[in-house]
């Protein structure tokens, strides 16, 4: 009796969820509902298996629904379902048949696709290749897996519980199997690369290899290139194979190679740049709502910002930057083993199980760090990195082929003390010089050391011999560092009288950083990725000789008058002109010169008097002819009270009260 009643009793288990589970609920160990989407597959948006399928209840209740209906409804129905079923059908034929000639017909596919066409892939996250990082956050320590683990160790060391293997708490969660890309999804984004010839292809490939990748080697360009390849062979065939060793963030990462390589080889704003760009479908939102970030979410971020920093959009570049240094600490590059955390083994992709991943990762964690550090100087924003470079990290530099980073890396350091040293009040002035002497005697040490050998004629691979730009950029920078060091001391006008040895510094900073610039200009073509920074440290050198004519304008303006005049020259036949230089600005060039020739640096006398208004025109002579060599502080702070605030735009900001914007104002960095 109980045995045929518990025959003829349905299983609740079975009604409810299927033995089969979707991947997603698989890799989760939950129970999965073949209904509907269950909502653990929504909560990560991946595809589940029964998106679409329905149970057999909900087909008899369709099936008895449409007997209701009349039977021209019905007729639509069963037209809508034909047309569905042959649409998918073309569709499968269109991937899969191949023509006798051996020519697939995914150059169909190519051909028919417009760009008005929607993503063929489904899923938001792109079905990108997503590998469990190796490196594994360790727990807060105010967290309350913190403490759990403390009690069990107490335990265990008293003996009440056994002695457990030490675990790691990670933020991370389990990684969700998911579906190859598919041949439509690669060809819909392969297509902005295809539309170029091939040639055309690797010669922008070249170009990132030679202008960039020589500073930031934040990718491997023998893999970049084997991509290339990979995907002009897709183009002849037949799609499913050929596709599996080929991922879309791959696709991904070469459309933003291609798109800096784009904007650096061409003088003019690149439209194919621009083009490129638009088509990527990696962004920076779908890395802030995803839930697991990974490294090629930190290589595109290095990218892009490398290209905001070419087209000298400084606050896309600093934003760009602050996320690559938040991605890569939420993924611990900066973590010296990434392999074995406190004794625990994990387990990890081929690509993270190779002997070159580790140097990869902390390349890459160097890349993002110079990145960060430089964004926030030529910004004046905050950086997001503040910890220091350990000297295993260091050490991953190559002796030839990286020195540049390494110089880099190093002048960021100094930077950084410069600028907290700047930023410091009035009260804490009692040591200032004597730490502003050490960091100016740091860099120049530093610049003693990075005064790199010239490459022999045996070595013609540029990828290892730094070019000369390279290293007069180098010099550029460390001489503008020793600029700002002269400022804190150049605070008033009396300062300056009574430390005549800072101005002198402070002219021979910029006196050189004009000849640098010109060397540069003269040596060949500047990488892309300098040339902004290259005309606003140029300005700055002029800037300052500027400031110093205005404290001195007998002694220094006949000593700046030949380097003020070079530097403008060469800003006037720049044929890019970055932000700050248009007419509509107050450090036009034209406005500059009549600075100049107020202070006695320029003798152009042709010059447009109207370019400085009437009222800021009013009390300079007079002023300068109330100041001679016999002056005395007095006379001079007088003399120098009775200038108006806009004598010289924002420069008038140095002689008020310092703020954290003050060195942007004036140097327009």
């Amino acid at each position: 009796m109980i045995r045929a009643e518990s025959q003829r009793r349905p299983s609740r288990r079975r009604d409810h969820y299927t033995r089969k589970a979707c991947n997603g609920c698989k890799a989760r160990k939950v129970k999965c509902s073949g209904m509907k989407p269950c909502s653990r597959c929504l909560d990560v948006r991946s595809e589940c298996t029964y998106s679409n399928s329905i149970t057999i209840h909900e087909c008899a209740e369709i099936n008895t629904h449409r007997e209701d209906l009349p039977l021209s409804d019905r007729l639509q129905d069963l037209e809508r379902f034909v047309r569905s079923v042959q649409d998918g059908l073309s569709q499968l034929t269109s991937v899969s048949s191949i023509r006798p000639d051996g020519t697939g017909e995914s150059q169909q596919i190519f051909s028919s696709l417009t760009p008005t066409d929607p993503p063929l892939t489904t899923n938001p996250l792109l079905s990108m290749r997503r590998r469990l990082s190796s490196t594994l956050t360790s727990a807060s320590p105010s967290s309350s897996e913190t403490m759990l683990k403390l009690a069990q160790s107490s335990l265990a060391d008293n003996g009440i519980i056994p002695s457990i293997n030490e675990e790691v708490f990670s933020v991370t969660s389990a990684v969700s199997t998911e579906k190859e890309d598919s041949a439509a999804a690669l060809v819909h984004a392969c297509r902005p690369i295809l539309a170029l010839d091939e040639s055309t292809a690797h010669s922008l490939v070249d170009t990132f290899a030679s202008h960039v990748c020589v500073m930031y080697p934040c990718v491997d360009m023998t893999t970049i290139r084997g991509n290339l390849t990979h995907i002009y062979d897709l183009k002849s065939s037949s799609g499913g194979g050929a596709t599996s060793a080929l991922r879309l963030i791959d696709i991904e990462i070469l459309k933003a190679i291609m798109t800096v390589g784009a904007s650096a080889k061409y003088t003019e704003l690149s439209n194919l740049a621009q083009t490129i760009e638009q088509s990527l479908l990696w962004t920076a939102e779908s890395i802030c709502s995803q839930e697991l970030v990974w490294i090629e979410d930190v290589i595109m971020s290095c990218l892009m910002c490398i290209y905001f920093l070419q087209r000298d959009e400084r606050q896309k570049a600093w934003r760009m930057a602050g996320l690559s240094a938040r991605t890569a600490l939420e993924l611990g590059l900066h973590i010296h083993e990434p392999h074995e955390v406190r004794g625990v083994h994990k387990p990890h992709s081929d690509f993270e199980q190779s002997d070159s991943y580790d140097q990869q990762r902390r390349l890459l964690f160097c890349c993002v760090y110079d990145l960060d550090s430089w964004s926030s100087f030529i910004t004046g924003l905050p950086r997001v990195l503040s910890l220091r470079l350990s000297t295993d990290q260091l050490n991953c530099l190559q002796p030839r082929s990286h020195q540049y980073l390494r110089a880099m890396l190093e002048m960021d350091c100094i930077g950084a003390d410069i600028m907290a040293l700047l930023k410091e009040p009035d009260q804490a002035a009692d040591s200032l010089e004597t730490r502003m002497d050490y960091c100016e005697f740091r860099l120049k040490n530093m610049e003693r050391t990075a005064r790199l050998e010239e490459a022999s004629s045996e070595e013609k691979d540029q990828d290892c011999a730094i070019p000369s730009t390279l290293r007069l950029f180098i010099r550029l920078r460390a001489n503008h560092l020793i600029l700002l060091t002269q400022l804190r001391s150049l605070a008033s006008a009396g300062m300056a009288a009574s430390r005549s040895l800072f101005v002198q510094a402070l002219v021979n900073a910029a006196d050189d950083n004009v000849w640098v610039c010109k060397a540069a200009n003269e040596g060949g073509s500047i990488p892309a990725l300098l040339r902004p920074t290259f005309v606003h440290f140029l300005m700055a050198a002029l800037s300052g000789m500027l400031l110093a004519a205005t404290f001195d304008p007998t002694l220094h303006g006949l000593r700046c008058r030949r380097p003020f005049e070079t530097g403008l020259e060469m800003l006037e036949a720049w044929p890019h002109k970055p932000c700050g230089v248009d007419p509509r600005h107050r450090y036009s060039l034209a406005n500059l010169r009549n600075l100049g020739r107020r202070v006695s640096i320029s003798h152009d006398d042709a010059s447009d008097r109207s370019l400085i208004n009437d009222d800021s025109a009013l009390g300079l002579s007079t002023a300068f002819t109330l100041h001679n060599a016999s002056s005395t502080d007095l006379n001079l702070e007088r003399s120098w009270n009775v200038l108006p605030d806009n004598i010289f735009g924002e420069m008038s900001a140095q002689m008020q009260q310092w703020d954290g914007t003050w060195l942007d104002s004036i140097f327009n960095i």
